[in-house]
């Protein structure tokens, strides 16, 4: 009934508010971790000798901090919208590389079909998330039939008018629909009642986060799509992704390899953290940038208004004590509103990139921000500002 519908729905969405409030706190402090974790050892790594035992354990512990990196964003998937880089794609291209994938990793007892017509009808989105709803979907169908089975992945173009949805979620217009079915074991209403939810998995100990669907879910939200699953014990399951066709082209994404990563600008750099402040501060002075650096945000301000001239940038966190980034942007702005302000974090739960153009930000960026990507939007913002006469 509607009125059932809406209560699960309810109850689903304070669920997930709960956990993205958790994962919030978590992922802001555990992100400050990984940035000079990552951010040294990748310094360390390009002075290493190629074939050198420093090269194998740098290269080892990036790989092991960048793996903590995606497990954080998967979870803060929950917590957070906005923060996918979407563009128009054909989604049989990423359902053709995870029917390939899926039948050089499972059994050949199990049979992988596809139904992925060409001609698809484009898709706004992250085709990595979607490519990542496909192949978690494929996998826990593949551990539902641990002996024999078939698995197979239809993409078809739907009219969504009125579908109904989980969590009383209902769709209208033009989708494209993704189902994967599998002949195994089937789930019983209880499990079908939280094979969503974080965390919750049949597995057992050491098998499984219980991340992989409550990720497809989160992804799905933030695509604004809809899931619905049919499952009958020991006849089965499918379970269908719909994700609304694009309606305008996306914007294109801007080149990194348009300008070089070096200068000579002064920029402020303000962070509570003194091991990001002291990265940060050597990967752009190494980039050839003069550097003034503040973990305080009332003294980063004083700093600024003693001489507003001698800054071109200022980059500046967003959640620190006594005066957040929002605030230092929104002061800094009242003294010299032209200059160009990057703005990053570990989480806010107010702040995102859509309200960060609202007060005049030039970039946002998502701890932990690798050097490279650091010094690659730093010089990106300093030329458009220079280009339009700032």
């Amino acid at each position: 009934s509607e009125q059932k519908n809406l209560e699960e729905q309810l109850r689903q969405s304070q669920k997930m508010e709960a956990l993205g409030t958790l994962a919030g706190g978590i992922a802001h402090d555990f992100n400050n971790v990984l940035v000079p974790i990552i951010g040294y050892s990748d310094l360390l790594l390009k002075e290493a000798a190629t074939h050198s035992e420093e090269h194998e354990f740098l290269t080892t512990i990036l790989e092991s901090a960048q793996r903590a990196k995606d497990l954080v964003s998967q979870v803060m998937l929950f917590s957070r919208r906005g923060q996918t880089k979407k563009i128009v794609s054909d989604l049989g291209v990423a359902g053709r590389e995870v029917a390939k994938l899926m039948r050089s990793t499972l059994p050949t007892t199990i049979s992988v079909k596809t139904n992925i017509p060409g001609g698809l009808d484009p898709v706004l989105c992250d085709s990595s998330q979607i490519h990542q709803v496909m192949l978690n979907l494929c996998v826990n169908a593949g551990h539902a039939m641990p002996e024999t089975g078939i698995l197979n992945i239809t993409l078809e173009n739907v009219d969504a008018e009125g579908m109904e949805c989980l969590y009383g979620k209902t769709l209208f217009g033009k989708h494209v629909r993704i189902a994967v079915t599998d002949t195994g074991i089937g789930m019983d209403e209880e499990t079908n009642s939280h094979m969503f939810d974080p965390f919750f998995t049949t597995k057992g100990v050491g098998q499984g986060t219980g991340l992989g669907l409550s990720t497809v879910y989160g992804i799905v939200q933030e695509h604004d799509g809809g899931i619905v699953v049919e499952s009958t014990p020991g006849r089965g399951t499918t379970i269908e992704v719909f994700l609304p066709v694009a309606q305008e082209e996306a914007e294109d994404v801007v080149s990194s390899q348009s300008f070089t990563p070096q200068g000579s600008e002064t920029i402020l750099f303000v962070d509570d953290e003194v091991a990001i402040v002291k990265l940060c501060r050597r990967v752009l002075e190494k980039a050839g940038y003069d550097v003034v650096t503040q973990s305080d945000g009332r003294m980063a301000l004083r700093e600024f208004r003693k001489d507003p001239k001698r800054f071109d940038l200022v980059i500046t966190d967003q959640t620190m004590p006594h005066m957040k980034g929002e605030k230092l942007v929104a002061e800094i702005r009242k003294v010299k509103g032209e200059i160009p302000i990057i703005l990053c974090t570990g989480h806010s739960a107010t702040m995102t990139p859509e309200s960060s153009k609202g007060i005049g930000i030039n970039a946002f960026l998502y701890k932990p921000v690798e050097p490279n990507q650091l010094i690659t939007v730093v010089r990106q913002v300093l030329d458009e500002a220079a280009e339009t006469g700032v």
